[in-house]
């Protein structure tokens, strides 16, 4: 079977692009011949993508390379269309709502036009973060600002009519049906949001104008680094493109590969306190949970089933408090004897 005439010329470009020295390239490529021409085999039937065999070869050597793969992957859930991802939070929303109104006041509710609007409000005041959060780490900065201004303008008007709505009767609904619709939307949204993502994998083979810029708003976005020198590292990549008329793809890999790896190995992205902010909600939980569970105790009495439900929750908030907290004073403690050594 005859090769494809430009898969052993990608092969090389590929490994030049990592660094590889030429008598290591030509080797890599007359090994892949030789298999070819004993298996009869296409180099592409043999080996795939040009570009992801270059990949397969140099991570062994490598080893931080390999943690740049298939970074897109990770953020699938953000390029859902937002649809989904508010359907999947409303749930979470009316479930939330619908358990704690049932473990604390009873199986039924009467709504006013208060309940409803105070509702909205909050939630939206907490959906357009979340949606920002999606579209920035989707590299859609100036989308993400757009969100932001909505959020606030969402929770300003709805407070503002919160404040002179009556506290007029809707009507009654059933709390425990709510929590079984708010789950009923979290599974639909997070199906659905499934069916879209394997029908819309991460898209590859990019222009190099759309390469490039993609490549600045995911660094902006994902990377958090500032607008001003995201452009930079576009324009330098640009450049680079521009002298040797190669592919982006070839030359530097898979856009969200390759903006992990620059926005890391350059030290400038804004770190991620992402355990500080789990702690954080976490603490928030164990408070709102143990407050409730006090309610319930004086309003149901001891010995209860909303009460245990409510303080079994706030136990299980007690203990991941208290092991994040002792697995943060550990790591201190290692970090001090390393010094002291």
């Amino acid at each position: 079977m005859a090769p494809e005439p430009d898969w052993y010329d990608n092969l090389a470009a590929a490994l030049a692009s990592r660094q590889i020295d030429s008598a290591r390239i030509d080797g890599i490529v007359a090994e892949a011949k030789a298999h070819c021409t004993a298996a009869a085999e296409s180099p592409q039937v043999a080996f795939g993508d040009a570009d992801t065999y270059a990949k397969h070869i140099t991570s062994a050597d490598d080893p931080d390379e390999e943690r740049f793969h298939h970074v897109a992957e990770w953020h699938t859930g953000a390029t859902q269309p937002a649809i989904f991802r508010v359907l999947s939070w409303t749930g979470v929303s009316l479930a939330t709502v619908g358990a704690i109104g049932w473990l604390v006041s009873g199986t039924w509710h009467t709504l006013t036009a208060y309940d409803l609007a105070l509702w909205v409000t909050c939630f939206l005041a907490l959906t357009f973060p979340l949606l920002r959060s999606d579209a920035r780490d989707a590299g859609r900065p100036s989308t993400a600002r757009r969100f932001l201004l909505g959020g606030l303008a969402a929770l300003t008007v709805g407070t503002v009519i919160t404040l002179y709505l009556p506290r007029t009767d809707l009507l009654r609904v059933p709390l425990p049906g709510l929590l079984l619709a708010g789950a009923a939307m979290l599974a639909a949204g997070w199906w659905l949001g499934e069916r879209w993502t394997k029908a819309h994998p991460p898209v590859t083979n990019l222009a190099s104008s759309a390469w490039l810029d993609r490549l600045a708003g995911l660094l902006e976005g994902r990377h958090r680094l500032p607008a001003e020198r995201a452009q930079e590292f576009r324009a330098e990549a640009a450049s680079h493109l521009a002298e040797s008329g190669g592919d982006p793809e070839q030359e530097f890999g898979p856009v969200d590969d390759y903006a992990a790896e620059l926005a890391e190995r350059s030290g400038l992205q804004r770190p991620r306190r992402s355990q500080a902010g789990c702690l954080s909600l976490q603490v928030l939980g164990m408070l709102i949970t143990g407050t409730l569970t006090a309610y319930a105790i004086q309003r149901h009495g001891v010995v209860s089933v909303r009460s245990g439900i409510l303080a079994v929750i706030t136990l299980l908030f007690v203990s991941s408090v208290s092991g994040m907290v002792w697995e943060q004073v550990r790591r201190r403690r290692g970090a001090a004897k390393t010094i002291q050594r």
